[in-house]
């Protein structure tokens, strides 16, 4: 019989023992409550004693560690505060100061928000300037916001005096630009203070300019800047430069407007013509009557001075006749008194 080869095993006690399962340690996760927020939960591992807790091991359901929270930056995005009233978008306009955080709303077609950050300033504000505020006054008017996130919720930047001069100046130069020139009641620049709570160093300012059309008696107008371009404002967008279609289309629509507004007019005039011809024949048809009871009056008043006037006249003629015979009725009554002087006619004979 042959021998057959076996691979000899080392049963030695050493290799017996590395060559057993290493028992498992069992850890207890629990639960606490955050303190930072009440609404969320940590998970805690507790590790038994006697073992030996490598740094870089993590339980899969233990949360991430706390990290610390980043320094406060005003160019940072913000959410709306829940304490600061929400800013009503037609208080703009008379507002005088806003709130770091609060919440003015979203773009509409009269409004427009620019966060202002980085090289904004030097680079677009101009440009956008002429943009928005051609697109505004062709289209009823409106705001732009320049440090207040998309968002709305308002962060501001920082202006100091010399900055705010500079930026007058920079946009008292750019209204030149546009055609028809801007009157000064067509366009309002202002700086708005931003408050931030803790934080009294910084200069924080929102930059509003307004845009406000021509009053309504004028005739409509058709704004252009940067040769001869147009924007309009729709649907809290900007759009253009638009064509010589749409310039065209658009002088139809506003002149149609206009003569159908004329006609308004000319209806409302001719109805009040006839109601003031009406009360006319009405104060016309009463002069008549208070003239006829005049001329009534008058001649019943004459007639009665005639009748007076008569009546006197025949009492002046009866008058003499009267006297004569009292005056003879008198001078033959005899006098039966004693002393009494005789007529004349008996002393005579």
């Amino acid at each position: 019989m042959g021998k057959s080869s076996r691979k000899r095993c080392d049963v030695s006690p050493q290799n017996q023992a590395s060559q057993k399962t290493p028992k498992r340690t069992r850890y207890t996760c629990f639960q606490r409550p955050n303190v930072r927020n009440p609404n969320k939960q940590i998970c805690v591992v507790r590790v038994p004693k006697g073992v030996k807790q490598q740094k870089s091991w993590r339980h899969p359901a233990a949360s991430p560690q706390p990290q610390r929270p980043p320094v406060q930056d005003h160019t940072a995005q913000h959410t709306p505060a829940q304490h600061i009233t929400r800013v009503n978008e037609l208080d703009i306009s008379s507002c005088q100061c806003l709130h770091s955080g609060a919440y003015i709303g979203n773009e509409t077609s009269s409004i427009e928000f620019k966060q202002g950050t980085g090289n904004y300033m030097a680079k677009n504000f101009s440009y956008q300037v002429l943009k928005y505020g051609c697109a505004f006054l062709n289209s009823g008017g409106g705001s732009l916001l320049v440090g207040v996130q998309d968002n709305g919720v308002v962060c501001g930047l920082l202006f100091d005096h010399e900055k705010e001069d500079q930026t007058r100046l920079q946009v008292d130069d750019m209204v030149k630009d546009f055609e028809p020139p801007l009157l000064p009641h067509n366009y309002s620049l202002r700086f708005l203070p931003v408050i931030t709570p803790g934080n009294q160093q910084h200069c924080l300012k929102v930059l509003c300019i307004t845009f406000q059309v021509s009053p309504a008696f004028t005739e409509p107008t058709l704004y252009r800047v940067l040769q001869d371009q147009v924007y309009v404002r729709r649907n809290g967008s900007v759009q253009g430069p638009m064509g010589a279609s749409f310039i065209l289309e658009w002088s139809r629509q506003v002149w149609a407007g206009k003569v159908e507004q004329l006609k308004q007019h000319v209806c409302e005039a001719t109805s009040e013509r006839s109601s003031l011809a009406m009360q006319l024949h009405t104060l016309q048809k009463t002069v008549n009557q208070i003239a006829a009871d005049c001329r009534i009056a008058a001649a019943e008043r004459f007639s009665q001075a005639a009748a007076q006037e008569e009546q006197s006249t025949l009492n002046s003629q009866s008058s003499p006749a009267s006297c004569e015979n009292c005056r003879r009725q008198t001078s033959y009554q005899p006098d039966l008194g004693l002393g009494s002087t005789p007529p004349p006619e008996l002393s005579h004979v």
